[in-house]
């Protein structure tokens, strides 16, 4: 959702030739760092609820 309305307000207020390339590369770049963070989200997680 973030991503969304930051997309529509570089579209608004940018030129097309730089905003575009940018959006492009963008997306891949948060899922690629997301996924670790959610991993060990997830790992961390599922420790603390079987040492109980």
């Amino acid at each position: 959702m973030l991503y969304q309305l930051f997309l529509a307000y570089a579209y608004e207020q940018g030129d097309l030739s730089r905003v575009y390339p940018i959006a492009r590369g963008a997306a891949p770049m948060m899922v690629l760092l997301s996924c670790p963070m959610r991993w060990l989200l997830l790992n961390i997680l599922s420790y603390w609820r079987g040492s109980r």
